[in-house]
Order: structure tokens, then sequence, then C-alpha cells
């Protein structure tokens, strides 16, 4: 749902802000007819499918198909997706035309040699409730020193390094848009209640990485923070759960789940009532319909428990009464005392196990 809120949620203390809507993906091809993705422009499209695709003009053996048929291919595919032929002959325009509809995560399929990740990343770094997935290949990486490789990623994402709403995946051209499988294993889940590091990846071949080599991707400074595919345990999985900008991608879920639905719910509470007066008991509906989205982003996962009562969420709202608002506020049926806070649960991405030997 696009929004268009009388109520503004800001949030201090992270860095992320935004709405997130329904949870789909985006796959979009610019200069759709030129690469041969379809005879004719596909305008947006939401689909459930495979069928779905085809039948909006996509031919079976095009890159979007097949992209689409990898993301579908997981074991938290996404319930619907859209696609897009797009006519634009850049990546970037062709998100720009979209950016209104619902979907949350993009993936741009066939991108121009003369484009970069970064014309469409910008784009959604201001977008709000947005991400953007892609890929680059470091050709010649598997017979490079773990310094080397860091040095070429550092040198191909550089002008990514600072990108909260980029995700950007290493892998070979051995898979086309192999980013997708990241998509379609996360786009199923709620939102908070996963982490993207070990999502398990179907129909993709992990890399071979040493410890050092996997280092280079995920820690070289300046750069961006990569996530490639591995193997742990028997399971092919992802390597990480970071944005470029190394900021982890659950946290930029959380945050825009909990905005968007705290701005939505008090809308709500302005649409299904006559009048909310500018008394307790007006200020107490909007304070309810906070505490509800709190809750229910503890319930989900978003939100860490009380230290003091491990079965509730550390969070808690303080709204001022209509007595301490100040006389312009009311006087423009402007209400700005409402306060939220919350802390992250965060996520446990690694651990050290420690043993003795009985004598």
């Amino acid at each position: 749902m696009a929004l268009n809120l009388d109520v503004t949620v800001n949030l201090t203390g992270g860095t992320i802000q935004g709405g997130l809507s329904e949870h789909f993906p985006l796959l979009i091809a610019p200069n759709a007819v030129t690469n041969s993705e379809a005879e004719a422009a596909v305008p947006y499209t939401e689909c459930t499918s495979l069928s779905d695709v085809a039948a909006a003009g996509f031919s079976t053996n095009s890159k979007l198909y097949n992209a689409v048929k990898l993301m579908l291919g997981q074991l938290k595919r996404p319930r619907k997706f859209a696609v897009c032929g797009s006519t634009a002959t850049t990546a970037a325009e062709a998100v720009s035309s979209v950016l209104n509809k619902d979907w949350r995560q993009v993936i741009t399929v066939a991108l121009g040699e003369e484009e970069s990740i970064k014309d469409v990343a910008a784009i959604i770094e201001t977008a709000e409730n947005k991400m953007y997935f892609a890929s680059l290949a470091i050709e010649g990486w598997e017979t490079m020193a773990s310094t080397a490789l860091g040095e070429a990623w550092k040198t191909a994402t550089a002008d990514l390094a600072g990108y909260d709403r980029t995700v950007v995946m290493f892998y070979d051209n051995s898979v086309q848009t192999p980013e997708a499988a990241i998509v379609g294993a996360s786009a199923g889940y709620a939102p908070g209640a996963f982490t993207y590091k070990n999502l398990i990846l179907k129909g993709i071949t992990p890399l071979d990485f040493t410890s050092a080599t996997l280092a280079a991707l995920t820690n070289t400074e300046d750069a961006a923070k990569g996530i490639t595919v591995v193997k742990k345990a028997g399971d092919i999985v992802t390597s990480e759960g970071k944005a470029a900008s190394g900021e982890y991608i659950d946290v930029i879920d959380s945050y825009d789940w909990i905005i968007e639905h705290i701005g939505y719910d008090n809308q709500k509470v302005f649409n299904v009532n006559p009048k909310v007066s500018f008394t307790n008991s007006g200020i107490a509906q909007l304070e309810a319909a906070t505490l509800s989205v709190l809750k229910e982003a503890f319930g989900n996962g978003m939100i860490a428990e009380s230290e003091e009562n491990p079965k509730e969420g550390d969070y808690a709202t303080n709204f001022l009464p209509a007595s301490d608002v100040n006389a312009t506020d009311k006087a423009n049926r402007h209400y700005s005392g409402g306060n939220f806070r919350f802390r992250l649960a965060g996520a446990i991405h690694t651990a050290e196990i420690n043993g003795t030997i009985a004598a």
C-alpha cells in the first residue's frame, strides 16, 4: 500500500526510515524489447506463478523468466511478486517509473553494460520503503590471493559502501541473476522474524572460499559488504546478512515495518472515528494504536524481551496529556506529544561454545 497519511512517524537512534507494505518482490527488465526479454513492453504486473509471467509477455527462455524460476524454487518463496518489461533504456529510469507501486525488493534483470548498480541504488536509497538486491562477479577470483580479491572487490563496490538499502551478492557468471535466490529464500518470511545469514538456497552452487577470501568480501574497508553462497553443515546458505553499508538487513526490515505500521494504524484511528478529540481520551486512542503495533512487533521477533519479564517486550510509550500540549499546536489541531521506544532483539550470527573433558 502506498502511504499518504496524516501521521508522521520519526525514529531516532537508528539510521533507517521508511515503510514496509505487503512483502513482495519486483523483477524488472529495462529496455525489455531490445534485450529480447519480451516481444513488446510488459506493464507492471503482479503475479503468483511462472505461467503468469509468460502470460504477461515474457519469453520462457528470457533472463527475467529464469530469474523468477530461481526465486520460486526457494523454500520460503513469496506468495506474490511483480514483473515489468520497461521501455526505459536504463534500469534507473525503469525502477523510477514504478516506485509508487507496493513492492518491497527489486531485482534488475539484464542491466546494461553502460550502467552501474549505483544508478539504481541511489534511487532506492531515497525511496524509504524499498530494497535493491544485485550481484557482482569478479573475473578470475578463483586464482586471486585474498588481498588481491579484497582490492578488486573494493574497486568494484566502493561507490556502494554507504548504502543501507542495497544488498550486493558476490557470485560468478554460472547463474544469471543469482540474487533472485536470496530474494526467493527471504521474501516469504515475516519481516523481523528471520536473519539473512544462513538462508538455505536452492538451485545454486556454493562457491569454494577460504576464510581469508570470504573475509575479503565481507570485511574490506571502504567497500560494500558482500553476501555470497557457501556450504555449511551440508546446506547451501548465504554467508552473511548485511546490506552494502554493513547494517544488518533484518534491522532495516524491522525499522521499516514498525514505522509503517504505526503510521498506518494511527491513520486508521482518524479514518474510523468521526472525530478524535483533543482530550486525554482522544490521545489515548493514538497511544493504544502505537502500543498494538509494538506488541505485534515483539510477537514477530523484532523487539527484545524485557529483562524484568521475558514474556513482555522491551518497549514503552509516553504520550503527553492534553494539558501539556502548547496552545499553538492545539489551535492548529496538531498533536506532537506521542513518543515510543523499543529495543531490537537482534540475532546470533556466530557462537563460541567451550567444553572440558572430565578427568
